[in-house]
């Protein structure tokens, strides 16, 4: 209907223009009005009443077809209100999306962290979700020794730029290595390193060996602690004394450990060969013979103990691995240090050995270094100047911690305090407090 009101509009438009042009040689040329017979006399043209009422016709149908498509609207609104469960899921995609680009932004981001280092304000690439990656571990003992620079003043860093300023480290390296072998092992492993680097975000197979605190088994990955001239070392040695487990694993890879205990827990069955005169027994039977038996009982007793050393070194530092570490290492080189799947970065200060502390919840406080002495875990924090050694257990507390201790003491006083502590708490002051019932805790 809109059409058709459309067509007569236009057609009304077109009479009205030719009755104007009418008028016109009605009004030149009435002297030859007489002359004009039948056939050239124009038809007669409709009035404007006529067009009005046409107009207004197709006016009350347009307004009509306007009312019909309104009230479709509306049913189309009221049958959409009638589905609000999927209406909300559809409005629950876009929060989702937002969650996954938030998760993708922290993995893709690192904090930097600003310390005063061999007399120059150095940068420290802290830790995101993806926990201690051979990256930040590689990058950070670049950025100590001043082989990789980071603008002043950035508080964040991308991992794309990280990979790149490493490949810029690459080419630069390439540049500066004199002909010989040395340049021509890098050449060749250059192209490797640029297809390893974006990966070392989310980790790398590292298979140790425990014959000295270098021995891993090769893999192209590690050509990229090579190619930057970054040792790779663990800690994860058996002691020399123990003879049997050193006889057992020392020329073995730790896969090839887990092989042997997967061997002895499902061995396999074999059948002695018959004699040449027939007589021999055959021991399709599931039996085995003497000398299989014997192998066998010699892979679990070797299984066994070296599950035994397993249990015992799960922290994957040994008393001897120590050792070899603070034997292998000179003051002042930085090496990346691999123990319990983390990769953390190594040097040596003073004749002793201190880890990078890269834990975003450390962000903001002094501690920098983590002094490596014991293998129980029991350590000791350092500043920036490996000064001010505070205890693991000491900590210094968070501001919320600190109200929270000096309230429970504070009520501690008013209800009498705990047996052979009152007496001291009167002339202890808050953060002493704090402290003691941080390592005491709460009387019951």
């Amino acid at each position: 209907m809109t059409d058709s009101a459309a067509i007569v509009s236009i057609d009304n438009g077109g009479d009205s223009e030719q009755n104007q042009g009418n008028d016109a040689i009605v009004d030149t040329n009435t002297s030859n009005i007489g002359a004009m017979d039948g056939s050239d006399i124009p038809e007669p043209q409709p009035q404007k009443e006529d067009l009005k009422e046409k107009h207004i016709e197709g006016k009350n149908t347009e307004e009509q077809n306007t009312e019909r498509q309104t009230e479709e609207m509306n049913e189309n609104d009221q049958s959409t209100e009638k589905q609000p469960v999927e209406e909300s899921s559809e409005s629950a995609k876009p929060q989702a999306t937002s969650t996954q680009q938030q998760a993708d932004f922290e993995r893709q981001v690192y904090s930097l962290k600003w310390i005063q280092h061999d007399g120059r304000r150095t940068p420290i690439i802290c830790q995101n979700v993806n926990g201690p990656c051979p990256l930040l571990a590689l990058c950070n003992a670049l950025l100590l020794r001043n082989a990789m620079q980071l603008p002043r003043d950035l508080e964040m860093v991308t991992f794309d730029r990280l990979v790149q300023i490493l490949t810029e480290q690459l080419l630069a390296r390439g540049s500066e290595l004199p002909e010989g072998p040395v340049k021509a092992t890098f050449e060749a492993n250059f192209a490797s390193c640029l297809e390893l680097l974006p990966t070392l975000q989310y980790g790398m197979d590292v298979n140790v060996q425990f014959k000295n605190v270098q021995s891993f088994e090769f893999t192209k990955e590690l050509a990229v602690f090579d190619a930057f001239a970054v040792n790779l070392v663990h800690g994860w040695l058996p002691d020399p004394q123990n003879i049997e487990i050193v006889s057992i694993i020392s020329e073995l890879g730790f896969n090839q450990v887990l092989n042997l205990m997967i061997e002895v827990s499902s061995p396999v069955r074999t059948t002695a060969k018959p004699e040449e005169d027939g007589g021999g027994a055959d021991t399709t039977d599931g039996g085995v013979d003497e000398k299989s038996e014997a192998d066998l009982a010699d892979k679990k007793q070797r299984a066994f103990l070296v599950q035994q050393w397993l249990n015992t070194t799960s922290s994957q530092l040994t008393h001897h691995g120590l050792c070899e570490l603070h034997e292998s290492m000179t003051d002042g080189e930085y090496a990346v240090l691999f123990r319990n799947n983390h990769f953390g970065t190594l040097t040596k200060h003073k004749g002793s050995l201190y880890l990078l502390v890269t834990d975003l919840g450390y962000l903001d406080t002094s501690v920098v270094w983590e002094k490596l002495e014991n293998v129980d875990g029991d350590t000791f924090f350092v500043n920036q100047s490996f000064g001010a050694m505070v205890h693991q257990q000491e900590a210094p507390l968070s501001s919320a911690e600190q109200l929270d201790a000096q309230l429970a003491q504070t009520l501690q006083r008013q209800e009498g305090g705990a047996p052979n502590t009152t007496a001291a708490s009167d002339a202890m002051s808050d953060e002493d407090l704090a402290r003691m019932i941080q390592q005491n805790g709460l009387p019951p």
